[in-house]
């Protein structure tokens, strides 16, 4: 049996469809799951709508979750379950030989053995670097300090063959994730994604890949192109086949923006981007992306209220010390009056 699994809330489900639609396009050996870090909403009907398989992160057996939502932002949150999810699935599907996941922004256009080939000669563990090749020192974003300071490798995607052998691995991630898995890179952490840093030295059974058809994304453009062959395959670099692609912080409402947080790239000086965007932009419009992008995390809302309700205990017991201080200064002062009435007697 092999699955692929991704994580979201209901805003990014339009996304999650598409990569499950396009994974049962080109790898239909592939079981296909989308662990949902949210609460069903009644606004949603999930089987007509989406389509794909759902696993609830308060389904997998994760100990007081109720204590991940009140520490971590929504980011935190989703990529926190990751490695809870990998060892639910391989504890539920014992008889799994390839257990992968994508980030949901993420489409496949071509065939997965390509990573199960990388992973022979006892590797286990497939990891894609965020470049493969030096980022001139100019100035633009991103550049290889990026790099230094979020992770060597893009977490938006990890392939496990024989998982079963490898929950060692998941909890030792899933430790760190569940205790300080925070996007506080001042200290060294960055969610989830920063610690895959030391998985090929902790984890012998790991394989960084070099394929350029893999895990293609807008930190690497300086080093990889997209092309169309006669059969309408996509190559990168002319060369390799494009097996998928990352459209991270690609917003549907702002479709003449490649990714906000970079400005090496644009549309404009990368006209073979172009078409490519759009037509993922709308596949995202008839997944109705324009109501499901809308919907705001349940647990976003029960952090909110959690941390609204801290901060009006912490006034109240402000104002109570303030009031304690006046009262304090209001006795000392009828003290000293006093004190000058018994002098002048």
């Amino acid at each position: 049996m092999k699955i692929i699994f991704t994580i979201c809330s209901n805003n990014y489900l339009a996304q999650a469809k598409a990569l499950g639609n396009s994974i049962r396009n080109t790898n239909p050996d592939y079981h296909f799951f989308i662990g949902l870090v949210d609460y069903y909403s009644t606004e949603i009907d999930y089987e007509k709508e989406i389509g794909h398989s759902i696993i609830l992160c308060t389904d997998i057996g994760i100990p007081n979750f109720e204590s991940l939502w009140k520490k971590y932002n929504i980011i935190e949150l989703n990529t926190c379950v990751k490695p809870f999810y990998l060892e639910y699935l391989t504890e539920k599907y014992p008889d799994l030989s390839y257990l992968m996941y994508f980030d949901p922004d993420t489409f496949v256009f071509g065939d997965l053995s390509a990573i199960e080939n990388e992973l022979n000669n006892g590797k286990e563990i497939i990891l894609t670097p965020h470049i493969l090749t030096p980022i001139p020192l100019d100035g633009k974003m991103p550049n290889e300090q990026t790099f230094l300071n979020y992770g060597t490798y893009n977490l938006g995607f990890i392939g496990i063959k024989n998982p079963d052998k490898n929950l060692s691995f998941f909890k030792w991630w899933g430790e760190r994730t569940y205790q300080i898995g925070y996007d506080k890179v001042a200290d060294g952490l960055f969610v989830d994604q920063l610690w895959m840093n030391f998985t090929p030295i902790f984890f012998q059974n790991t394989v960084i890949s070099g394929n350029l058809g893999l895990n293609m994304g807008p930190w690497n453009l300086h080093e990889r192109s997209i092309s169309q062959n006669e059969n309408q395959k996509f190559l990168v670099n002319n060369t390799n086949e494009l097996i998928f692609y990352h459209f991270s912080n690609y917003k549907f409402n702002k479709p003449e923006v490649l990714a906000s947080y970079y400005n090496r790239f644009t549309f404009q000086n990368r006209k073979d981007l172009v078409d490519f965007y759009n037509d993922y932009r709308n596949i995202l419009i008839d997944n109705n992306i324009e109501k499901l992008y809308t919907f705001k995390c349940h647990y976003v809302e029960l952090r909110e209220n959690f941390l609204a309700e801290i901060k009006k205990e912490e006034a109240i017991k402000r104002q109570k010390e303030w009031e304690e201080v006046l009262k304090n200064r209001s006795f000392k002062s009828k003290l000293k009056d006093k004190l000058r009435s018994l002098l002048k007697d």
